[in-house]
């Protein structure tokens, strides 16, 4: 496990790396952001002021992104074991838009938590479905603001350290945040995530702790590249 989490700090520092090379398009500022919603099969944008387009802007739609981040976990407590501590960790995440509306993705994310009678590290891994709220620009107040709402949910899968559990581990979120859009590459992400295990059987001691189902509550940002 410790080998594993050091090749997702590699990947988060070659990430930031990456990040730093997407900043240059951001010097146009805020007020140069500019989202299309084009109707689904036409080969063609639609025209710049319908779009809200200005003239020479492109028009790309980035549909596969990555993003990484720091979220701080807030852990509860399950089966009358109470939290001493509990600590964040890295997130990061894959993601497919199938529209402007709705995306999947792929994230992965650790924390750390301890019961008093042990401590415990969770790796998790989530297929998530989000919805953003961009509506076309006729619909929207602000044509060119860069804050995109989201919510989602999602299931997965993952392991806890040093806890012994009868079963693999299957979990369930909800996630939702906002996302401040720099550019059409590079957006910073500030989320929410719910994250509660499916009912469990715990070893303690010898002794058996029945539907042990932990949750907790991470809150964090990532920066999101779309390519």
């Amino acid at each position: 496990m410790e080998i594993w989490l050091l090749i997702m700090k590699k990947v988060f520092l070659i990430f930031i790396a990456l990040t730093a090379g997407c900043l240059a398009p951001a010097a146009d500022g805020f007020a140069n952001v500019r989202y299309v919603v084009a109707k689904e099969g036409d080969p063609a944008p639609p025209d710049g002021e319908s779009a809200g387009l200005d003239a020479g802007d492109e028009y790309a739609p980035h549909r596969v992104y990555i993003y990484g981040g720091y979220d701080m976990h807030f852990a509860n407590g399950a089966q009358g074991l109470k939290i001493a501590d509990s600590k964040g960790g890295l997130t990061l995440g894959l993601g497919f838009k199938f529209t402007d509306v709705i995306r999947v993705e792929l994230s992965y994310d650790h924390f750390q938590e301890d019961y008093g009678i042990a401590s415990s590290a969770g790796d998790f891994g989530f297929l998530n479905f989000i919805f953003d709220a961009k509506m076309p620009a006729q619909y929207r107040l602000f044509r060119t603001s860069p804050f995109v709402p989201f919510v989602g949910f999602g299931v997965g899968m993952g392991k806890y350290s040093e806890l012994e559990l009868k079963n693999q581990s299957a979990a369930y979120d909800f996630v939702g945040g906002i996302s401040m859009e720099i550019n059409r590459t590079l957006a910073i992400v500030l989320t929410y995530k719910y994250i509660a295990l499916l009912p469990n059987e715990l070893m303690v001691g010898g002794a058996a702790v029945k539907d042990f189902a932990p949750s907790g509550h991470n809150v964090g940002g990532a920066f999101r590249i779309n390519f």
